[in-house]
């Protein structure tokens, strides 16, 4: 079997997947966007200038050397996408506009590459342009890989929240990329999603079950059991990972905390991660104990999630996410929101709260602290979950099982 693997721009999950698909023997090759052969060299520093962030560290990323001979880059797309978006930021209009141009000259670019293949799995998003109707005309059978609810229900959890603190929605139908991601979704003969509440949202809109297929991320093995002491001395700590926005839920996440201060409970929270939250909303709870450490290496986030004596992750919209799929493999007990994504069951393996709902948050993290017993069988029977259910050969193995249903369902 000869599968193509497209990440679009960027590498999300889809490098980790391709690697671990080849472990298996399959056949893999892998579009993507810009690898500079130096990321540390002068060409990478002269575009983080342009995009006023360091790129170094995310283009070490993208050099594999388990994929070596088997990728094909398109860098003229991304380039492209990343002079439009650098004009919006000068002209101060929404990225939004050029989004959809950026990801359609994507598509357009890897059609060059599209050929002596059984499968074309695609992330959503970077399939038009003429690519999945290209693979399809070649004899390829579709599957777009997608990684967050449907953007029908991403607005319907988000919009009130963006618009009470002035930002812009970052996720909707009819806009920008999200185009792209709905077209690529409609062409496909299967859509892989990542969490069973991606599946919903989709089956909500309109979409055959049979159509929409889970299959859960992986997390890296050296993550295990990374929590070995569960007792707790002085202020107990709670540790949030990933992109501290709105639709992570920081606004709940920080209120919870404003809660536990106020009944008197020895608590500090701890994030770790970018921080793109209001302004104001920051500045309202400017009070509080929480510290930002800022974006850390995986290989340092370890010890924080080894000291952390909990683990909250309150989204409103997530997929499964990455951040909270490690401090459950690295047994903390976890509350988090069903929108996370998580594969958790409440009073099992974690802790499920309602969304939006910081009452339930700070009742749960009071409870966690007041039951040393409960925190340390739910941090375990989460690292065990993980164990035995979500690693990254479980998850290739699972993705195999599809290539070849879909392959088998066209002969």
């Amino acid at each position: 079997m000869k599968v193509i693997l497209s990440t679009g721009h960027g590498r999300l999950h889809l490098v980790q997947s391709a690697t671990w698909l080849r472990k298996l023997g399959l056949n893999v090759r892998v579009l993507t966007g810009w690898i500079p052969k130096h990321p540390d060299g002068l060409l990478v520093k002269l575009a983080s200038k342009i995009v006023r962030r360091d790129l170094t560290s995310g283009m070490k990323k993208r050099l594999v050397p388990e994929l070596e001979g088997c990728v094909r880059t398109c860098p003229l797309a991304e380039s492209l996408d990343t002079l439009l978006r650098v004009a919006c930021r000068i002209l101060k209009i929404s990225t939004h506009r050029v989004s959809s141009i950026g990801w359609t000259i994507f598509g357009l670019a890897s059609r060059k590459y599209l050929k002596d293949a059984d499968i074309f799995h695609c992330r959503s998003g970077a399939g038009q342009g003429g690519a999945i109707k290209l693979a399809r005309n070649r004899g390829m059978k579709i599957l777009v890989d997608h990684s967050c609810l449907h953007p029908a229900k991403c607005e319907e959890n988000l919009k009130d929240d963006y618009a009470r603190w002035g930002q812009e929605i970052v996720i909707a139908p009819g806009r920008g990329v999200w185009k792209n991601v709905l077209k690529d979704c409609e062409d496909a003969d299967m859509i892989m999603v990542n969490a069973n509440h991606i599946r919903d949202s989709f089956v909500e809109q309109g979409y055959a079950p049979e159509k929409v297929r889970v299959v859960y991320l992986g997390v890296r093995e050296d993550f295990q059991g990374v929590k070995k002491n569960y007792a707790s001395h002085g202020t107990f700590r709670v540790l949030f990972t990933g992109g501290f926005i709105i639709l992570k839920g920081a606004e709940y996440l920080l209120e919870s905390l404003k809660i536990l201060k106020e009944r008197g409970v020895d608590v500090a929270y701890d994030v770790i991660g970018s921080v793109g939250a209001p302004k104001a909303l920051l500045e309202k709870y400017s009070n509080l104990p929480f510290k930002f450490y800022g974006v850390l290496p995986q290989d340092n986030l370890k010890s924080h999630l080894a000291n952390a004596d909990a683990y909250l992750f309150p989204s409103l919209a997530d997929g499964c996410a990455q951040s909270g799929m490690e401090a459950l493999t690295a047994g903390l007990p976890v509350v988090a929101t069903y929108q996370s994504g998580l594969p958790i069951t409440d009073g099992e393996n974690g802790c499920v709260v309602p969304m939006k709902d910081a009452m339930a948050i700070a009742d749960k993290i009071e409870w966690l602290i007041a039951h040393p017993e409960e925190r340390e069988r739910l941090g375990k029977s989460a690292a065990k979950m993980m164990r035995e259910k979500y690693t990254w050969r479980h998850y290739a193995e699972n993705v195999r099982d599809l290539y070849e249903e879909l392959v088998e369902s066209g002969s």
